[in-house]
């Protein structure tokens, strides 16, 4: 898996960089998010945890992947400024109440 930086945009007032780059992996299948992520850390020299790949995008029958990621300057900034997605709520199982049945009228 060869990483190749094709775009890095810093911005330091949300001390972060957001880069676009592209992944050639020839013979082998897309790399994984967790890859990546690994990748990016070791090229800049961060941890794992302040890595966010938004978006992995290849072309069919092609062996290069471009990827869009943030990188943080540290894991406060990651804290502070990072879009976690939410997980969804769990639909509560709810008791309907039991119809009434009418009652007859004499």
């Amino acid at each position: 898996m060869n990483l190749t930086i094709k775009h890095e945009k810093k911005e330091p007032l949300l001390h972060r960089k957001e880069v676009t780059a592209v992944i050639s992996h020839p013979g082998t299948m897309t790399p994984k998010q967790v890859d990546v992520k690994k990748a990016l850390a070791d090229h800049y020299k961060v941890g794992e945890g302040v890595v966010s790949v938004s978006k992995m995008q290849d072309e069919y029958g092609t062996t290069t992947t471009v990827v869009s990621a943030t990188v943080y300057d540290n894991t406060d900034a990651y804290k502070k400024f990072a879009v976690v997605a939410k997980k969804p709520k769990k639909k509560e199982d709810t008791v309907a109440a039991p119809a009434q049945q009418p009652t007859e009228k004499k």
